[in-house]
């Protein structure tokens, strides 16, 4: 779950090595455009024509899972689980179900799932990048860490660029701010187009103390990415991939203002609201830890 999935992330990554299929890595459930919505209404419709020819068909179980992750988290991991029933070694079914898990709030069930990944899969290095985003952003940044140097080790140098931002991110998070800058600016160096990492940066700096490096950043991430709204919806994800949710709320709220038809900002509100009332439910140790926190204006 790193970064808005409309931008280079750790959970589109799998397509490197042919592993998963992009569309449920690319954008978040329900912020498809009308012309996805369409071709994953008919990617469904097909799929489901297929299972009623052949109910043990795993790969039409997996893409009906993967249109179905746009609209139907569970109707998605249902899909999956069944891929995963009918052939055990299913890569791209347990990347996608962790996927949806993840957005469900399963910790555990998503991390079991990508740990399967890094078991199945040719390219572990990938599986390793997949998990550090999820356990950086249940906050649990150590093995987060652990995890992105096994995948810097092991990986292509197409992750690299991701690597070091969930890095910074990571170290951001553990208040190590300095270190968190170097990482953000070794992702630069590799993806100097990604206004998320001007943002993170541009966070550290912030609280170091640095506004004027803050300030630059900032108007760099603007400059990649125009649009008004996306400014806070930059800082929202950024939070929200670190388990800040309180944080990551009054800028969902400021982007949904300035885009007030925009389906991002829609869902991600949504999404934050669920977040904090869920982790109220289930963990008032995760629940004190999100209020703890005071959003940056």
């Amino acid at each position: 779950m790193f970064q808005c999935r409309k931008r280079a992330s750790a959970v589109a990554l799998l397509t490197l090595g042919g592993l998963v299929a992009a569309e449920p890595a690319l954008v978040a459930p329900n912020e498809a455009t009308a012309e996805e919505t369409r071709d994953h209404e008919l990617a469904i419709r097909g799929c489901t024509t297929l299972i009623r020819q052949n109910p043990n068909n795993t790969p039409a179980h997996y893409k009906r899972g993967g249109a179905y992750f746009f609209g139907d988290l569970d109707k998605a991991i249902a899909d999956h689980s069944k891929a995963i029933e009918l052939d055990s070694k299913c890569v791209e079914a347990y990347a996608s179900r962790a996927d949806a898990y993840g957005f469900k709030g399963d910790h555990d069930r998503s991390i079991s799932d990508y740990t399967k990944v890094i078991e199945l899969t040719s390219q572990p290095a990938v599986g390793y990048l997949h998990r550090s985003a999820a356990y950086c952003h249940w906050g649990d940044y150590d093995r987060a860490l652990t995890d992105l140097g096994k995948a810097i080790e092991l990986g292509p140098k197409e992750i690299e660029a991701t690597a070091f931002q969930i890095s910074g991110s990571a170290y951001h998070f553990k208040g190590d701010y300095d270190r968190a800058i170097t990482y953000y600016r070794k992702a630069i160096e590799r993806e100097p187009k990604n206004a998320a990492t001007y943002v993170g940066r541009g966070l550290a700096y912030q609280l170091k103390g640095d506004g004027v490096r803050a300030a630059a950043d900032f108007g760099k991430a603007k400059e990649i990415d125009p649009k008004p709204s996306r400014f806070h919806m930059l800082i929202a994800w950024t939070y929200l991939d670190a388990g800040k949710a309180a944080q990551a709320l009054p800028h969902a709220a400021r982007a949904l203002g300035l885009e007030p038809d925009g389906a991002e900002p829609h869902w991600l509100q949504g999404h934050l609201y669920r977040s904090l009332e869920d982790g109220r439910r289930r963990s008032p140790i995760s629940a004190r830890r999100s209020s703890k926190t005071q959003a940056t204006s």
